[in-house]
């Protein structure tokens, strides 16, 4: 989410570099539709709840990354990390 214009390696079924927010938006309507599946299935085992977790978790990423991101509390450049030096 902090870097959605960054291009992924997706295998579907042939290696393809996609954006990052097309890939975790295609991915949020899979897990949604999947979730529902389940819970209107008469036949499925499953009850979609695994499915809602992933939705719930990927939601709550989404906001604590603006929230944190607001408050300057997460920085966007990992290279400032690379440049300390180790406590070892």
């Amino acid at each position: 989410m902090l870097y959605p214009n960054a291009r992924i390696l997706a295998l579907v079924p042939i290696p393809v570099r996609v954006p990052a927010w097309v890939f975790l938006g295609l991915w949020f309507v899979y897990q949604f539709i999947s979730g529902g599946a389940g819970l209107f299935s008469e036949h499925s085992s499953a009850s979609g709840t695994a499915f809602f977790a992933h939705v719930g978790g990927f939601v709550f990423g989404v906001i604590a990354a603006r929230v944190l991101v607001s408050r300057g509390q997460r920085q966007d450049r990992p290279q400032q990390w690379a440049t300390q030096a180790s406590p070892i």
